[in-house]
């Protein structure tokens, strides 16, 4: 198992009109590492706008209009990490790894359908990746403190 702790979290701007995009910097085996997501993934993760994040479910499509409705997982948001939410360990779907220069990788996960920033996007140290998770089948977990990959 490999764990990813999250230890700051605050919201970024991808472009003029959004500010629904989630950086959280992470600590993975004493190395740093980042992890950025939609608002809408980070509400699934921390059970927050149950409403919103129902109908992002029935209809699998991400929008700016839906990220704007997670008002109460923003305010969680910007008091990380003293925050008390409900929100279980998640799996999400494990999608691809891609190199990232030549010290790092990235690591794609739970892409939801949409405009622009639904999917999770998992930056490690490349040391880590080929060390921990290289060849090897794992699944991905996510909780509110935390991204894990289990063995199959």
């Amino acid at each position: 198992m490999l764990s990813i702790e999250f230890s700051e979290m605050k919201l970024i701007s991808t472009n003029v009109s959004d500010n629904n995009t989630v950086r959280i910097t992470a600590v993975c085996l004493g190395k740093e590492a980042s992890v950025e997501m939609s608002i809408l993934q980070l509400a699934k993760i921390f059970g927050t706008d149950t409403e919103v994040v129902e109908e992002l479910l029935v209809n699998d499509f991400g929008t700016e209009e839906l990220e704007n409705k997670c008002v109460e997982t923003k305010s969680l948001l910007s008091r990380y990490p003293d925050i008390n939410v409900c929100g279980d360990e998640i799996e999400l779907v494990f999608l691809k790894v891609e190199e990232k220069g030549e010290n790092s990788v990235i690591i794609y996960a739970e892409d939801i359908g949409g405009w622009n920033n639904e999917g999770i996007i998992i930056e490690l140290p490349s040391a880590i990746y080929d060390a921990e998770l290289k060849g090897k089948n794992s699944k991905v977990f996510a909780s509110p403190v935390k991204i894990e990959f289990k063995a199959d």
